[in-house]
C-alpha cells in the first residue's frame, strides 16, 4: 500500500514532495545562473543529451535523455548552511562537505553511456524508479534520482536530480524517500562505447605524435 501510494504521488505531485528533510537554503542567482546554463548545454538545448550502447548485434544504438534538476538539489549545495547540518546541530557530521555546483551533473554526464547500458540490461527500470548514484572517493558523492519516460517524447527518457550529499552516503534514517538501487558510479567513462572511443582517439594521438 506505501508503494502504491508513493506512486501515486510522484504521479501526480511530483518527487519532490518526498524528500528527505526541508531545506530553507536561499541559493545565489549567479549559481542558478551557472547550473542552468550548463543544463542547457548538457540537454543539447532541447534536443536531449545522448547516451550510447551496443545491442546484441554489435550496433551502436543511440538513446536521449531530459535531465533537469529541482530546487532541493540546488539547495543541497549548501547542506551545511542549514542547522541540522553545523556543529551541535541534529544531524552534524564532520565529514559532510559540501559539493562543487556542477559535480553530480558532470558525474551523469561522464556516466550517460553507462547508464544507457544499465537501461539496456535492465538494471535500471525508466518507469518512475529511484536511483542512488554514489562514489568511492575519500569524499564520497552520492545523489538521488528519478527516472522517468517523457509522456510527449516516449523515446527520450527523462532523468530528475532530487538530491545530493558529499562526504558519506546517503541515510534512509532521515529520508521517507528510498531508492530502488544503489549504484556506484566511475568519474570517467568506462561504459564499453567509451573505452572503444577512447582507444580510437588515444591512436589518432599517436598518429599525431602527441603521445608516445
Amino acid at each position: 500500500m506505501k508503494d502504491l501510494i508513493r506512486k501515486v504521488l510522484l504521479e501526480y505531485l511530483g518527487p519532490e514532495l518526498l524528500l528527505e528533510g526541508k531545506a530553507s537554503v536561499v541559493v545565489p542567482q549567479k549559481i542558478n545562473i551557472e547550473i542552468d546554463n550548463y543544463l542547457d548545454k548538457l540537454n543539447g538545448f532541447g534536443k536531449g543529451l545522448s547516451g550510447f550502447f551496443y545491442d546484441r548485434y554489435l550496433k551502436v544504438i543511440r538513446r536521449n535523455f531530459i535531465v533537469e534538476d529541482t530546487i532541493h538539489f540546488r539547495q543541497r549545495l549548501f547542506r551545511l548552511s542549514e542547522p541540522e547540518y553545523k556543529p551541535d546541530g541534529a544531524l552534524y557530521d564532520p565529514r559532510i562537505v559540501n559539493p562543487s555546483t556542477l559535480e553530480g551533473l558532470k558525474l551523469l554526464k561522464n556516466n550517460i553511456n553507462y547508464i544507457s547500458e544499465m537501461l539496456r540490461d535492465g538494471i535500471i527500470k525508466p518507469n518512475n524508479t529511484y536511483i542512488n548514484f554514489y562514489t568511492r572517493e575519500s569524499e564520497p558523492y552520492s545523489m538521488m534520482v528519478f527516472f522517468s519516460k517523457s509522456i510527449s517524447s516516449p523515446k527520450i527518457i527523462n532523468i530528475k536530480l532530487i538530491t545530493q550529499i558529499k562526504g558519506v552516503k546517503f541515510s534512509n534514517k532521515n529520508t521517507s524517500l528510498k531508492s530502488t538501487l544503489s549504484i556506484e558510479l566511475p568519474l570517467t567513462d568506462e561504459s564499453d562505447v567509451g573505452g572503444y572511443m577512447s582507444q580510437i582517439i588515444e591512436r589518432i594521438k599517436k598518429k599525431l605524435g602527441l603521445i608516445i
